[in-house]
């Protein structure tokens, strides 16, 4: 009974948190709760850039030896390119793993600190590391998933349609990494808040081009799986639509999953465990990921 009330008591900081449209400290801490109580190990605090002093969190499931070879998702949390931590997305990491997957969760540089395309930059340091090293740690170089939720999102896929980035760390768009999974991410826009339009103001004299993945899509894109929520008001699914439109006309290989009664916050909260089986999203990576 003392168990099931202190469940109780999360799940209720939580939800009160996510309605008020803040992740708050506790809602965070009451997400990966569990995850401190679970099998999965996490080797935290790994710097992938000396230079800027970026680091990334890895978690696998305790079994897992390092001649496992398993598949690896490298999910990049969101947060406006200005806030988030990747120890506040421990539950994200703990799902993966126990689904199977060496899940990675890298840092990025965020504004006012830095502008657009350094978090971009940041993100393909990060698959550069694990491309390199992650064999180490029971993961397979030659399996390698990008993922994010909205401004990880984002970045998620510029690092797959725009090849400079990680040309630039000597790795190929097209078989570096075996797929590209986004959230709920804005892939054809241009910033209208003030907020937005400084964090990519570098890019403003190019009409936004290079912040839109749309104007990427060549059709030699890895494939793409899109998930989105039809109630999300913060970015609207139909930026989902837009880059399925696009890769599909191209010849490319895209899948949009679109969940009712699902906005921005909640189809995270469907990854840990308090989602209340609305929208199966993990379910839907792994199958899409399983089917390739």
């Amino acid at each position: 009974m003392q168990a099931l009330t202190r469940l109780t008591t999360l799940t209720l900081l939580v939800c009160t948190s996510l309605f008020l449209g803040a992740c708050s400290k506790v809602a965070y801490e009451a997400l990966n709760a569990p995850s401190r109580f679970s099998d999965v190990d996490r080797t935290k605090d790994i710097v992938f850039d000396t230079e800027h002093k970026l680091k990334l969190d890895i978690y696998r499931e305790e079994k897992v030896s390092s001649s496992a070879s398993l598949p690896v998702i490298v999910f990049f949390y969101g947060g406006k390119w200005q806030i988030g931590e990747k120890s506040e997305y421990r539950f994200v990491g703990s799902k993966m793993a126990e689904k199977g997957y060496i899940a990675v969760l890298p840092n990025y540089r965020k504004f006012p600190q830095v502008q657009f395309p350094d978090f971009v930059n940041d993100g393909a340091k990060a698959v550069a590391w694990v491309k390199n090293n992650i064999a180490q740690y029971g993961g397979d170089p030659s399996r390698i998933y990008i993922a994010g939720h909205s401004a990880g999102a984002h970045i998620a896929s510029l690092l797959a349609t725009d090849e400079r980035y990680l040309a630039a760390q000597n790795l190929n768009a097209h078989s570096d990494i075996k797929a590209c999974i986004s959230i709920s991410g804005p892939y054809d826009f241009e910033p209208e808040k003030d907020e937005f339009k400084k964090i990519f103001a570098h890019d403003k004299a190019a009409s936004y081009h290079n912040i839109q993945a749309v104007n990427f899509v060549d059709g030699d894109e890895v494939p793409m799986l899109l998930l989105h929520g039809k109630d999300d008001n913060i970015v609207k699914v139909n930026q989902s639509f837009f880059l399925m439109e696009k890769i599909k006309e191209k010849g490319g290989n895209a899948k949009l999953i679109s969940y009712d009664d699902i906005n921005h916050i909640n189809i995270m909260t469907e990854l840990s465990w308090i989602g209340p089986d609305r929208a199966p999203v993990l379910e839907d990576i792994d199958a899409f990921i399983k089917a390739l």
